[in-house]
């Protein structure tokens, strides 16, 4: 029951959190599912769950979709993120995830108080960057979308087109990631409950997300994506401390 529990409150909150802000489900629900799950299980049900609330925001924003800036940053994801996962066992990931928060914590007050000096442009050397930080983040803690976020925020036109390239983005490359996991053996007939209750805790998140993001101008927004990048930092780092 206690499991039951924990992973309904993580999902529904990772749900509400991804819809208002285009990422952030994984981190939120890596905050509570090493609660009941070890660290090679805990981001293998995160990446299962975010996938299928991935699909659902995909659809609700496509007509939104920009599909010429989604094509340089999944490529780059995936070879990263599938690299990372394939070694993930010989690392010690309490460590790195640890190091991890911490560089996403920086980067978010980077943006606070250099608002405007670091941009990222609409070019190919930029989004293969982004790409590849998010896939290393993706394939070694299940949290691979602030890198990401931050990039298409600065390249999108509105904050419906953010969010459905965002989304188009998880969707693509959550998929191929669990692939990826599934060949290492970290899915099983028990990962079938947890994964249908987070399903149901998302959806219901979601909700109450996309009413939050149809309420938000573009500064609200910006500001909202880069206290999530911190939150996301924060909450990879307690995450992991043993």
């Amino acid at each position: 029951m206690t499991t039951i529990l924990v992973v309904a409150f993580a999902s529904f909150l990772g749900g509400a959190v991804q819809a208002a802000s285009g990422f952030g489900s994984a981190a939120v629900m890596m905050m509570f599912m090493p609660l009941v799950y070890d660290m090679l299980h805990a981001p293998a049900l995160c990446n299962a769950i975010s996938c299928l609330l991935a699909y659902s925001l995909t659809f609700h924003f496509r007509k939104c979709i920009s599909l010429k800036r989604l094509v340089v940053p999944v490529l780059s994801c995936l070879a990263a993120s599938t690299a990372c996962i394939q070694i993930a066992a010989r690392l010690d990931l309490d460590l790195l995830s640890i190091l991890f928060g911490v560089f996403l914590i920086l980067l978010a007050l980077y943006f606070f108080t250099l608002k405007g000096k670091l941009t990222f442009n609409d070019t190919i050397p930029c989004a293969v960057l982004c790409g590849v930080l998010a896939g290393i983040g993706s394939g070694l803690f299940s949290v691979g979308g602030p890198m990401i976020a931050a990039y298409y925020l600065a390249t999108s036109q509105t904050n419906e087109e953010y969010a459905g390239n965002m989304q188009g983005y998880f969707a693509v490359t959550n998929t191929v990631n669990i692939i990826t996991r599934m060949s290492k053996g970290l899915y099983s007939a028990a990962s079938i409950l947890p994964i249908l209750i987070g399903v149901a805790g998302v959806l219901l998140g979601k909700r109450a997300g996309i009413k939050v993001l149809e309420k938000m101008d573009a500064a609200a927004l910006t500001r909202v994506v880069y206290a999530v990048i911190a939150l996301s930092g924060v909450l990879t780092i307690i995450s992991h401390i043993r």
